[in-house]
Parts: structure tokens; sequence; C-alpha cells
């Protein structure tokens, strides 16, 4: 693989409340995700990790859907994947939405730090790579099942789909 044809670039999406608003943040974030498509970047990683007491996030559905579209009205949604690394995660509608919004994929770092947590501390009676399976094939199996439920896949895909 060719380093240039995978270029990762990460956007922190959290803001200083003291200096700028959530609009005009919102605003700034779409400008330099299509600055960044347009100079080839290939995985745009929106991050939320510098959380602080003078930094707030910007929702991240709110950040997806804004650069979704804006990267569309630019016909540049096809050169890029969306990469959500967010706190706000945690159970399969967060993913639902996130995904609906136009994310490509999701990295709950907070679930899985907390999860960590608690197979570090004996919370839980098994071991890492279990727990972070089990969470993991828990969302799936539910984001399978609201796209049933809501008539977006047939019921007789999912065998196919828990081979996978």
């Amino acid at each position: 693989m060719k380093e240039e044809h995978y270029r990762a670039d990460t956007l922190d999406i959290t803001f200083d409340v003291t200096k700028t608003t959530l609009e005009a943040t919102v605003k700034e974030l779409c400008d330099k995700a299509e600055k960044m498509v347009r100079s080839g970047t290939v995985l745009l990683v929106l991050s939320d990790r510098n959380i602080a007491k003078d930094r707030l996030p910007v929702p991240a559905p709110m950040a997806v859907g804004a650069i979704q579209t804006r990267l569309v009205d630019q016909s540049l949604r096809c050169d890029a994947n969306i990469i959500v690394e967010t706190a706000s995660a945690r159970d399969p509608h967060h993913f639902a939405v996130l995904l609906g919004f136009g994310a490509t994929a999701i990295y709950p770092y907070l679930a899985y730090e907390t999860l960590g947590r608690l197979v570090d501390t004996h919370a839980i009676a098994k071991d890492y790579r279990t727990v972070m399976l089990n969470y993991r094939n828990g969302i799936n199996k539910r984001l399978v099942q609201n796209h049933v439920q809501n008539g977006h896949l047939h019921h007789r895909l999912l065998p196919l789909l828990e081979t996978v």
C-alpha cells in the first residue's frame, strides 16, 4: 500500500468556548475538512479527544452531518472516508445516528477505555480481547436488527452477515 493513497488526517472537533461559537466552529470544521480532502486526505478522522474544562466538543452527529453535507455539495464525499473518534458513542443508537449522518466508521474510545478499566480492576471476569469483541459484536448485532426492523435489510440476509 502506498501511503499517499491512504493519507489520514485528524480534525479536532473541540473548541474553546471563550474564543468562538459553536456555529463558527462548525463552519471552520467544514472549511478545514474540504481543504484536507482537496489536498488528498482519504481518511478524515474527526476527534473529540481534546475535551477539556475550557474545550467543549461539537456534538459528533452535528460535526459528521455538516462535513458530510459540505463534501457532498462540493462533489468530494466519494474521495474520503469519515472516521469518528468520539467519547459520545456508547450504545447502538449513538452508532446508528452517526452512521446515518454519514460516518464511515466509529471508534468509541471512551467505551473501550471504560471496558478496559473494568477488566483491569477485575469487575469483569473475562480477558480484554473477549470483552472488546463482545461489545463490538453486540453493537453490530443491534445495528443489523434495526436495519431488519426498519425494512432496510431483508431478514434472509442475516445468516450471511453473521458469517462475516
